[in-house]
């Protein structure tokens, strides 16, 4: 006996019942991209623990609610000699865990460079730190971007993954 497949209505109105809705130009509309920060687990240019940096973030700051004082500047590194696209992410308050942090990750750098550029990122924060194996510090960082012709599709809602991955909502 095979499975009988449910049907149900279609709850959308018809396309005569529809009402004219006013879309926004990209240019008008601001987007927010989750970041992951790449890298941590290396020392910085000055020798400093990056882990460091975040533990302290993590431990002083973020578990006791006060993640708003955190700080946090994106800088390209056009002379990264690994990458001339790589975009550095450092915190630059509070003064004891200031430092690089690590990198905006490769697949993205590029696009969060042109941002830069362009000027169109209009704000940059901490949205998340965690642990990890071995005590493993993690983050993530919450950009908003102002639209352009390169900008994310609006009219796609996404979702996030426990391990970060991003999948859009109706696929």
């Amino acid at each position: 006996m095979g499975r009988r497949r449910r049907t149900f209505p279609d709850p959308s109105p018809s396309p005569s019942a529809r009402l004219p809705l006013a879309v926004p130009q990209l240019e008008d509309a601001v987007f927010e991209l989750k970041v992951r920060i790449s890298g941590v687990s290396f020392k910085n240019s000055r020798k400093v623990s990056r882990q460091d940096l975040l533990g302290t973030l993590y431990d002083d700051f973020w578990t006791e609610g006060l993640e708003d004082e955190i700080e946090v500047e994106l800088r390209p590194e056009p002379d990264n000699p690994h990458d001339p696209d790589a975009v550095a992410v450092w915190v630059t308050a509070p003064e004891e865990a200031a430092g690089q942090v690590g990198y905006v990750p490769a697949d993205q750098a590029a696009f969060v460079g042109e941002v830069l550029e362009d000027g169109r990122l209009t704000s940059v924060e901490v949205c998340e730190l965690g642990t990890g194996s071995g005590a493993r510090v993690w983050g993530k960082l919450r950009l908003k971007v102002r639209g352009g012709d390169d900008s994310p599709d609006a009219g796609t809602p996404q979702v996030e993954d426990a391990e970060g991955r991003v999948y859009d909502l109706y696929e």
